[in-house]
C-alpha cells in the first residue's frame, strides 16, 4: 500500500527554510537539504499532518500562516520500494533564528536558502519551489 506524506516550504523575507536531515534509521533524506514534513497518522487529515510537522520539526505554529495547498504529486523510486503521494504546501511567514526549535532527531541544522543556494541541493527541490512560487 501507498503511503501518503505532506511537505511544506516555509518562505521568510524571499528564503525558504531547509532543514539538514541527520541520520534516521532507513532515512531516504539523510544527509540532504530538505523542507519540512512527513508521513500521515492514523485518522490525520493533510492539514493535521502538515501542521503537526511543522510544530514538530521546527517549533513553529503555522495555523496563521499565510498560503497553503499547491499540489500532489507521486514520488515513484521502484528500486527502493518507496513509492509515496505528497501534498505540498507553501507557508509565508516571519520567522526570527529565535522561534526555532528543531527536532534533533532528524535534523542538525538549518538555513534560509535562495532559489540559487536551493538550485545546488538538486532538481526536484528546486522545480518543487519554483511550482510553489507560480501557484502563488
Amino acid at each position: 500500500m501507498e503511503s501518503l506524506s505532506t511537505l511544506c516550504y516555509i518562505e521568510n523575507d524571499g528564503k525558504y527554510l531547509m532543514l539538514h536531515r541527520n541520520v534516521k534509521e532507513n532515512d531516504v533524506n539523510e544527509g540532504k537539504w530538505i523542507g519540512v514534513g512527513g508521513h500521515f497518522e492514523a485518522d490525520e487529515s493533510p492539514e493535521e499532518c502538515l501542521l503537526r510537522e511543522v510544530k514538530e520539526e521546527t517549533g513553529l505554529d503555522a495555523r496563521d500562516a499565510d498560503g497553503g495547498y499547491l499540489f500532489t504529486y507521486k514520488r515513484e523510486n521502484p528500486g527502493e520500494g518507496d513509492n509515496y503521494f505528497v501534498d505540498v504546501y507553501r507557508f509565508i511567514m516571519d520567522v526570527k533564528d529565535e522561534d526555532l526549535h528543531l527536532q534533533e532527531a532528524e535534523t542538525d541544522g538549518y538555513m534560509f536558502a535562495t532559489l540559487e543556494e536551493i538550485k545546488a541541493f538538486g532538481e526536484l527541490i528546486f522545480r518543487l519551489i519554483l511550482c510553489s512560487n507560480m501557484s502563488q
